[in-house]
């Protein structure tokens, strides 16, 4: 993938390239492009491709937590809570949650 200057997460960050395209960097890896370890050729951190490999569609989740400059934990903890409380029989709860989420966010920007 030699056209590809950067890596995967740089690229998604910037919105070239969508999400689903990590599978063609993980193959070109594979195909002997960099001597990098994966991770790295990925542009994670060992902890977001530890949680990635667990489970793949926390892949919004790194891309967020990265924009955001936010800790991966505390994103994945918000979404978490945010999953959660919508399984929940109570829609006013949810909507709790999330203007706590949206004030928590804005005194962090």
């Amino acid at each position: 993938m030699s056209d590809k200057p950067r890596d995967f997460l740089s690229l998604a960050l910037a919105g070239k390239v969508m999400m689903d395209e990590i599978d063609d960097f993980v193959s070109d890896w594979h195909a002997g492009e960099s001597d990098k370890e994966l991770h790295e050729y990925l542009g994670m951190t060992w902890d977001e491709y530890a949680l990635w490999v667990a489970s793949a569609d926390v892949l919004p989740l790194i891309i967020t937590s990265r924009k955001l400059n936010r800790p991966l934990d505390e994103v994945t903890r918000d979404n978490l809570q945010v999953r959660l409380a919508a399984r929940s029989d109570d829609p006013a709860k949810v909507k709790l949650i999330q203007r706590w989420l949206n004030k928590r966010n804005e005194t962090r920007a």
